[in-house]
């Protein structure tokens, strides 16, 4: 499948002019993804000056609708692994940091390289700011691949209520000579 189909023209023309004209280069000898192609998957990050995300913000970012359409046992679950790893993240570092929120790719274009591309798109601005990237994962297998975007495992633990395997994972700036 190739991007074409996956990001309509429309959508192309209107995200394209607000990509970065020097993207950075991947590591490792992969051949860059393209900015269309990296459209096939989606990367949230939340900034250094705005580090939580309120009820407000989640309620104007339509949290209503996604309550809505999961139903309440699905809601319930949210909210406990919510509360956990809230309990989580008071064991992590608070030094300001880009958050990775989400990160996913259409299931057809897995192993491309998107979410490296997308990825690296933040480290590289965090890493010219100065700053640190942390994310929280649930899956083991994608410790290796975050491990190899720089990040370090900085707590592995259970989550009390749910008894979910969870990573807290930082990556710091490079040091400067």
């Amino acid at each position: 499948m190739n991007a074409a189909s996956l990001v309509p023209e429309d959508i192309w023309e209107a995200v394209e002019p607000l990509l970065s004209k020097e993207p950075p280069k991947p590591k490792g000898g992969r051949p860059r993804v393209s900015d269309r192609d990296t459209l096939a998957g989606v990367a949230s990050w939340i900034p250094p000056a705005h580090p939580v995300v309120t009820q407000v913000d989640r309620e104007a970012a339509g949290l209503a609708e996604v309550r809505a359409s999961w139903g309440p046992e699905a809601v319930a679950r949210f909210y406990d692994i919510g509360a956990n790893v809230g309990e989580a993240e008071l064991l992590a570092p608070t030094q300001p940091h880009w958050y990775l929120h989400w990160l996913g790719t259409e299931a057809s274009v897995q192993g491309r390289g998107i979410v490296s591309t997308l990825v690296r798109q933040v480290t590289a601005r965090a890493d010219a700011e100065d700053v640190a990237c942390q994310l929280l994962n649930f899956v083991s297998r994608n410790v290796p691949i975050y491990e190899h975007l720089g990040f370090r495992v900085i707590l592995d633990t259970v989550l009390s209520r749910t008894g979910l395997r969870h990573w807290v994972m930082a990556r710091q700036p490079p040091v400067s000579p």
